[in-house]
């Protein structure tokens, strides 16, 4: 093999990108030979999440079984908008149990703030 071709070759299998093509297509491929994924499993499937409210207004929250694939920037870059979005809502919490009408400004109903109050102890 050529270093042209050896450079070639090692470019195509460190390319993030392809990596993550290639990995969507193999589960697709798994998917797809799955006999036991028909149509009714997805209907079971749709009618115990709406059973147990796992939706989001009428839409199930997961419309499928296909896990999302990031590539480690995206995953990087999900970790810390996640870290601030927490440290956010963990101040607005500290505040509200501070200051019970914080809560019900907020929205909570009266049993959200007695648990928010016992939780706080």
């Amino acid at each position: 093999m050529t270093n042209n071709g050896a450079a070639l070759l090692k470019k195509a299998t460190t390319n993030t990108a392809s990596l993550r093509e290639r990995a969507i297509a193999q589960y697709h491929d798994l998917l797809l030979r799955d006999e036991t994924l028909a149509p009714h499993v997805f209907e079971k499937l749709h009618n115990a999440m709406r059973a147990n409210r796992l939706v989001y207004g009428d839409r199930p929250i997961s419309v499928s079984l296909r896990p999302h694939l990031l590539e480690r920037s995206q995953f990087e870059a999900h970790r810390v908008v996640t870290e601030l979005i927490v440290r956010a809502l963990e101040k607005i919490a500290s505040m509200a149990v501070q200051f019970p009408g914080l809560m019900t400004k907020l929205g909570l109903t009266d049993a959200e703030q007695k648990v928010a109050l016992i939780s706080s102890i």
